[in-house]
């Protein structure tokens, strides 16, 4: 390994820690429903058996459901890691907190690893010009699961842009698609399509990794989910997974439409596009300013080039699975936000000489130490 790349993980390994540190000795608590609840179901069960974690009853709640009732509109994994990581010493009241947050650093090292990748002349300026987002500094310390599903997404589109280079990548694309069913269910598409767009951009394609990947993901699933409802029923004496689908698929996602079929998803894709240009910002208003730039010619190489493909590709999927939906909600393409982010951000770069020049001196160790300082920032931005 590089000496430089081990003190960029040495860099971060110590920020992080320092930051984590400051989080649990602080008062902090997040002003999101989701993210205050989440925290207090870690609180209240992390000290008790597995099997009352996996089987965790609403309690006190936001939404109006019976205190005395199963949790079964949401999958375990989010209040699993968060209690592992509690179990391990952390405060219970910020475990969710510290684990969202390493999930929303980590996937920014993934984007950033995809687009290295497949552009060796990219430098590190792509992570600190996400950090630098407004989306960042309101999303970083939070205990609901949106930072956990852009990682294991992220990780899904690396893993299928690396998947012929070793076993570890097919893997790394079954824990992926893993993680996303069991922290939210109906995510897992995300953790096929992804992984499927990455193997498609890349430059190196070995199909019987592709099939691999597919096969194992489908069939782990399959039989993680037959397993947890048997031992969901032997525990509770209860259904899981067909008061899931009804609360989430029929109730939330299906039969919501106020116009007719195409017309609403057009609506859907206006609501989310919106957000997308809103939360790109400052970027966005950068690559509106490229499209008036006289010369076009390095705005065409860009487009087409497999660093364009891969990060608006993969926001183009989060908008077009959610546009299919009849209820819509910005925090489901949270992921998507990044992606296309990404896309601006190289965009931007592709056509002014400018910003080519400022990143060319913001490299290496300089970019990284930006980034350290922005990621802090953005946390203390919470503490305060």
């Amino acid at each position: 390994m590089q000496q430089e790349t081990i003190k960029k993980i040495l860099l971060w390994t110590l920020t992080f820690l320092i930051v984590s540190v400051l989080v649990c000795l602080s008062r902090f608590e997040s002003k999101s429903n989701d993210s205050k609840y989440y925290s207090t179901l870690v609180t209240r069960y992390h000290s008790q058996p597995w099997k009352e974690i996996l089987t965790a009853k609403w309690g006190q709640n936001y939404w109006g459901f019976a205190p005395d009732t199963y949790m079964r509109d949401q999958l375990p994994g989010q209040i699993v890691m968060g209690s592992a990581l509690a179990k391990s010493g952390v405060p219970s009241q910020h475990a969710l907190h510290i684990l969202e947050m390493g999930f929303l650093l980590g996937a920014f090292f993934l984007c950033w690893k995809s687009a290295s990748h497949l552009n060796k002349n990219e430098n590190d300026f792509l992570l600190p010009a996400l950090i630098f987002l407004p989306l960042t500094i309101s999303y970083t310390v939070r205990a609901n699961h949106e930072a956990g599903l852009f990682f294991f997404s992220a990780l899904s589109l690396l893993a299928g842009i690396k998947t012929s280079k070793s076993i570890w990548w097919p893997l790394l694309g079954v824990l992926s698609c893993l993680a996303l069913m069991w922290i939210k269910g109906p995510f897992v598409i995300f953790g096929f399509l992804l992984f499927s767009w990455g193997f498609f951009v890349s430059e190196e394609r070995k199909y019987f990794w592709w099939f691999f990947t597919m096969f194992i993901s489908a069939i782990l699933i399959a039989a993680s989910g037959w397993i947890y409802e048997t031992v969901f029923r032997s525990w509770t004496g209860a259904p899981f997974f067909s008061v899931f689908w009804n609360i989430q698929i029929e109730q939330r996602a299906l039969n919501k439409a106020t116009h007719p079929f195409f017309i609403q998803k057009i609506f859907n894709f206006h609501y989310y596009f919106i957000n997308y240009l809103a939360y790109a910002l400052p970027w966005t208003a950068v690559a509106i300013a490229a499209l008036f730039k006289a010369d076009k010619a390095p705005l065409k190489l860009f487009v087409r080039s497999r660093l364009s493909l891969c990060f608006l590709g993969a926001s183009v999927i989060y908008i077009g699975v959610f546009s299919m939906s009849e209820r819509t909600a910005g925090r489901y393409t949270f992921a998507g936000y990044y992606f296309f982010a990404a896309w601006m951000i190289l965009f931007c770069f592709a056509q002014f000489d400018v910003l080519k020049r400022f990143a060319s001196k913001v490299r290496g160790m300089k970019a990284h130490y930006l980034g350290v300082l922005l990621w802090t920032m953005a946390v203390l931005v919470h503490l305060i």
